[in-house]
């Protein structure tokens, strides 16, 4: 893999070579073997969408092509996957059985269909699915679909006190169909005597909004936030957010000295951050809010102090201009009063979408 590419150079100065090392090193460390160069770019198959559409849309454009076929990036159901409304053709699908566990397969193109063919499937030619919204690795195969009527239903066999937060989170064990996952359970709201005020509605810190951060979030197709489902849990109404193991917070990550050092940038993904923190005026983004996966992806928690009246900007986390992809600005003008009242209703007072309307419109 690409730890153990660029770790040749120093395999060879131990053994003794110490110029044809420096030398290595040299070619090692070329822009055609970096992660951005054509020999380890996976951009197109492992980053968020927002920040790869238009690198996508520049490359097809020199090359005068409609779409690209990738390999050498496993998909993570082991089936022909397409991403960017078709543009971009995920075509490993793990055959190495022993390793990866999938099956052979090959692209047919067909009068101008695109479709998939698979070994153990003989004859059968079925479309490329979409790549399933999975955020942060779980076992079993589920899909963030599957995950929510997980959480919703699965038993609760531990609970222990989390030592950070004021909204007194718990972090609970469940199962499930024999499998075992982690969640975060919040059932604090604040309300100030009047759920529905302003002082409620621009100083609350509620449970509910977690919810709605993550609907707005599969509406815009970010897919920062991580499965929040309602919950009650001993008569008392609240949220479950699926906890993302093995992901550390941003605080961690400084004070161990750390650089993320992923397939996906991660300068891009804080902007998509700000972008979400300015819409939803999230007064409370901090790096202990602020979560990196193992592969360095952003995943984003804590919303139950977003949602105010207020238009002006929030103190933003990630200090740099905040820039709007053209693919992302195209998801938030499509956003209509009727969806969100139908997705976040349930959570928000008319008055927070009303608010929501307004700052989407100063960003665009």
């Amino acid at each position: 893999d690409a730890a153990e590419f660029r770790a040749r150079p120093e395999a060879l100065a131990a053994a003794g070579f110490a110029e044809p090392s420096a030398r290595l090193r040299e070619l090692t460390e070329a822009s055609v073997f970096t992660t951005d160069g054509p020999t380890w770019f996976r951009g197109q198959a492992l980053c968020p969408a927002f920040t790869e559409d238009a690198n996508l849309g520049a490359a097809l454009a020199k090359l005068g092509a409609a779409r690209v076929v990738v390999g050498h990036s496993v998909t993570p159901t082991r089936r022909v996957t397409g991403r960017f409304d078709g543009r971009v053709i995920l075509l490993d699908t793990g055959m190495l059985q022993s390793a990866y566990k999938g099956r052979p397969s090959a692209l047919v193109i067909e009068d101008g269909r695109l479709l998939a063919a698979y070994a153990d499937r003989p004859g059968a030619l079925s479309p490329p699915e979409p790549l399933p919204r999975a955020i942060g690795a779980r076992p079993g195969g589920l899909d963030d679909d599957a995950l929510e009527a997980w959480l919703a239903g699965a038993e609760i066999i531990g609970v222990e006190e989390l030592p950070t937060g004021i909204t007194e989170p718990q972090r609970v064990t469940l199962r499930r169909d024999g499998l075992e996952l982690r969640a975060v359970l919040k059932s604090l709201s604040t309300d100030f005597g009047a759920a529905h005020s302003t002082q409620s509605l621009n100083e609350g810190d509620r449970f509910e909004f977690e919810v709605a951060a993550y609907e707005l979030d599969r509406m815009l197709g970010l897919d920062m936030v991580p499965v929040t489902v309602p919950r009650t849990v001993g008569g008392r109404k609240g949220v479950l957010q699926f906890w993302v193991e093995g992901a550390i917070n941003a605080r961690q990550m400084i004070e161990a000295g750390l650089r993320p050092e992923g397939w996906c940038p991660v300068d891009p993904q804080y902007n998509l951050m700000n972008v979400f923190d300015v819409l939803v005026h999230n007064t409370d983004r901090t790096q202990e809010n602020l979560l990196l996966t193992r592969d360095w992806n952003v995943v984003l928690i804590d919303h139950s102090r977003a949602f105010t009246l207020r238009q002006q900007a929030p103190t933003l986390l990630y200090q740099k201009p905040v820039t709007l992809p053209p693919a992302l600005a195209a998801r938030l003008a499509a956003l209509d009063r009727a969806a969100l009242e139908r997705e976040l209703g349930p959570w928000l007072h008319r008055r927070q979408i009303d608010a929501l309307l307004k700052r989407r419109d100063r960003l665009l």
